[in-house]
């Protein structure tokens, strides 16, 4: 209502200044506001200078031929307006080009509540935000979800405001519930945890429809009082207690013998003379022998070499041709060549040449492993051959997004470290052997 101490405090402020020079000033600070980029890229900035604009342009039309005169010449109505524009305009500049990190949300939309309540204007409600529609699968208590935006929180001398909240319930009743008011423009809704716990699935999304329910009335200039009512429908997503999944693909190198001939190992086997000692007896020498290279791991590991066959080189000496036997055979797991000879003439030497084969790396192989879902409370296990050497780890989780995670392991010693990367909802918890598999633990967090 317009009240006389509304009145006298317009009088005594602005009373004895033109109107129009009023007006001039507000359309200049207008323009300073508009020029920082801080309100000007905000949608409730937008609003507010929009509202102010038309707001000027609404009062310059109700003083009509009068801009000239003083403000104590025009009608108390007029003055109460001008009065609070001129309040309006200098807390905006003051706020935007003094301290611009205080220009808060919430700071526009005071002043928005502000024009909204004492110009000429016919908005009254405006809803900015709605926080907290999606219900994540974590949840395990009551949940909240506030409203914000003009003239829909704590009621003031000429706002008086009432929003609820309705959800409709598959198959029950619906449920509604009154906003707590916990600033000038917010309000706040409880939903209990029984209607998550009851409605939301193991695997799939639930939409629930909900809307606010909104009065709100003004008390306007003398006696033109301003209400609304309506509702703002919106939609509730309760997300699935299982959060999401991790697909895991290990790569694991694959190893075979291979035949190096440039390994190939030539041994000089010394054969004595095979005549006797005395010319009336013949010697017949038969002679075993070994040779020998470091054995090879079982199972084999990189790098590790062996015979795989050995075979007669060439011979020198002059008994060559009377060199009646010569066998070779590998044994001991490919480590020793076992060597016969069998001579009766003069002392020779025969070649023996081991053949090597290495065991190496000759490719890699992927393999997916089956999903794995992300649930609350539950400890997730990623199992994986304990020969592998890169694990990747990927997936996506509702609340927290996504992961992608890799673990360079080192087989050979027994490395499996803590992966690297996005962890979105997980988190780990460590790793240990298991039998012939590595066991990676995680838990969502």
């Amino acid at each position: 209502m317009l009240t006389e101490v509304a009145i006298s405090a317009a009088g005594s402020a602005i009373g004895s200044e033109i109107a129009g020079s009023i007006i001039e000033k507000a359309k200049q600070s207008l323009e300073q506001v508009i020029e920082n980029t801080s309100i000007r890229f905000k949608n409730i900035g937008q609003d507010l200078i929009a509202q102010l604009t038309i707001s000027i342009d609404g009062l310059v039309k109700q003083i009509g031929d009068e801009l000239n005169k003083t403000v104590n010449e025009l009608s108390d109505t007029l003055k109460v307006q001008l009065h609070n524009l001129t309040l309006t305009i200098d807390k905006l500049v003051k706020t935007t080009l003094n301290d611009v990190n205080d220009l808060t949300d919430d700071v526009i939309r005071d002043i928005r509540a502000t024009v909204s309540k004492t110009w000429f204007m016919t908005e009254i409600y405006a809803l900015d935000d709605i926080q907290g529609t999606l219900i994540p699968s974590n949840v395990n208590s009551d949940w909240t979800i506030k409203a914000s935006g003009l003239n829909i929180g704590f009621d003031s001398e000429d706002i008086e405001s009432v929003i609820k909240l309705r959800i409709k319930l598959p198959n029950s009743a619906d449920y509604e519930t009154t906003g707590a008011e916990i600033s000038a423009h917010s309000v706040e809704f409880l939903v209990p945890f029984e209607i998550v716990d009851e409605y939301r699935k193991r695997n799939t999304v639930t939409i629930l429809e909900a809307e606010l329910i909104i009065k709100i009335k003004k008390d306007g200039l003398l006696w033109f009082d301003k209400k609304f009512k309506g509702t703002q429908r919106f939609k509730i997503t309760l997300a699935p207690i299982i959060s999401g999944q991790l697909f895991v693909r290990t790569i694991s190198p694959l190893y075979r013998w291979e035949k190096k001939p440039d390994l190939d190992i030539v041994y000089s086997n010394a054969l004595p003379s095979g005549h006797a000692t005395s010319s009336s007896k013949v010697g017949h020498h038969r002679i075993s022998r070994r040779f020998d290279i470091a054995r090879a791991s079982v199972p084999p590991r990189d790098g590790d070499k062996r015979f795989y066959a050995a075979e007669r080189g060439g011979c020198s000496g002059g008994g060559c041709s009377h060199l009646h036997d010569f066998r070779v055979n590998v044994i001991n797991n490919g480590s020793t060549i076992d060597v016969y000879t069998y001579n009766n003439s003069h002392a020779i030497t025969v070649k023996v040449i081991g053949k090597i084969e290495r065991f190496e790396r000759y490719t890699e192989e992927s393999i997916d492993l089956a999903p794995v879902n992300i649930l609350n409370g539950e400890i997730i296990e990623i199992k994986v051959p304990k020969a592998v050497e890169t694990i990747l780890i990927t997936g996506n989780d509702l609340d927290f997004g996504t992961t992608h995670l890799v673990a360079k392991c080192k087989p050979e010693i027994q490395l499996y470290p803590m992966p690297e990367g996005e962890f979105g909802g997980i988190q780990f918890l460590g790793s240990h052997k298991e039998n012939e598999e590595i066991v990676y633990r995680f838990m969502r967090r």
